[in-house]
């Protein structure tokens, strides 16, 4: 006799899934139950019909159903924004001069300033970095030194219409453009120290959103440890 054929795999809640073989006999249900706490699915059949070799060979339906319950994971994962990034929409909605005090600002702009200061005379390039770098930590106390971009950034913000979690590529290119490189030469010692704390940091960014709204997209990323955004700044 022909082993029943895997004709349809539906999602019944969050770990349980009902398969249905079709075969001489008609079709025939099975319920599967995934156990992911050990972080590798483990799938359980109720009742078992693999056992006693009526539903055949098991692996074709364990391999479906962990498929779909890891992509179905994946999917919820890519859903859930973080609640940072909700604060700062919601907070440039009604206080733009709040978002300031959401956004890691040397860590936002640390990269252009150090990319930037490597372009001129070495000789320029302590003072220069010194001065960047003094504006962009301060920035958070002084709404001065933000008061151009900042108006920009909470347009931004205030007027997302979505926000979405960055694909592979956006991601890359968000988290290349936070990346700190090494300090150029011509900074001094207790600098490049500095620096070095900021590529540190920049290395622990992860999940990047953008937030879509009538302008182009903007990426935004939480900065692990903290309650603050990084963002990329306008040109």
């Amino acid at each position: 006799m022909t082993a029943p054929r895997l004709t349809q795999v539906t999602a019944v809640s969050a770990d349980r899934y009902r398969a249905v073989f079709t075969g001489e006999q008609g079709e025939v249900t099975v319920d599967l139950v995934v156990d992911d706490q050990a972080g590798v699915p483990v799938v359980s059949p109720e009742p078992d019909l693999f056992t006693d070799g009526t539903l055949g060979d098991p692996r074709p339906v364990i391999a479906a159903v962990t498929a779909m319950h890891r992509a179905r994971r994946a999917a919820a994962e890519d859903a859930v924004v973080d609640p940072l990034v909700s604060r700062a929409v919601q907070t440039a909605q009604q206080d733009a001069a709040g978002l300031r005090l959401l956004i890691d600002w040397p860590l936002s702009a640390a990269g252009d300033v150090l990319r930037n200061v490597a372009q001129i005379p070495e000789q320029d390039r302590s003072w220069v970095f010194e001065s960047g770098l003094h504006e962009l930590e301060s920035a958070a106390s002084d709404p001065r030194l933000v008061a151009e971009v900042l108006p920009q950034l909470a347009a931004r913000f205030g007027g997302a219409r979505e926000i979405r979690r960055a694909d592979l590529a956006a991601r890359r290119a968000a988290l290349d453009a936070w990346a700190v490189p090494e300090p150029p030469a011509g900074l001094t010692a207790q600098q490049a120290s500095r620096v070095a704390v900021l590529r540190d940091r920049a290395a622990t960014l992860d999940v990047v959103y953008l937030l879509l709204g009538d302008a182009e997209e903007l990426p935004v990323a939480p900065v692990p440890g903290t309650d603050l955004l990084v963002v990329r700044l306008p040109d």
